[in-house]
């Protein structure tokens, strides 16, 4: 297996989009929903579109920042939204399990990955 970090910028961000296909796993999106990589610098950014829904989808890079600091990211999401006031962010979808955030893993990406 070659080493991710020496891969071109469009073979790394294949490997990131299966990885982001298995994280669609996690959540209540279709199996058929398609994924398009939106950036890739620090993250990987996708667009998904299942059916008439559109969401982001993040991945981040490894050790880019803590769990904690995003968790408090979607938590800080989740109550401007509840304010229904001049701000306002994307709404942030939880998981099968109903937590916000995912670690997911796949052979040919080093390092689990915040989702």
């Amino acid at each position: 297996m070659s080493d991710f970090y020496q891969l071109s910028s469009k073979q790394q961000a294949e490997r990131l989009e299966q990885l982001a296909r298995k994280a669609l796993q996690h959540y209540p999106i279709s199996d058929d929903a398609q994924l398009k990589l939106i950036k890739h610098r620090e993250n990987a950014v996708f667009e998904v579109i299942d059916g008439d829904q559109r969401y982001a989808l993040r991945v981040h890079r490894q050790d880019y920042h803590c769990n904690a600091a995003l968790f408090s990211e979607l938590q800080w999401m989740n109550a401007l939204n509840s304010l229904n006031g001049p701000v306002s962010t994307p709404k942030v979808i939880a998981a099968n399990d109903g937590g916000l955030m995912q670690i997911v893993s796949i052979e040919g990406v080093p390092q689990p990955r915040q989702i």
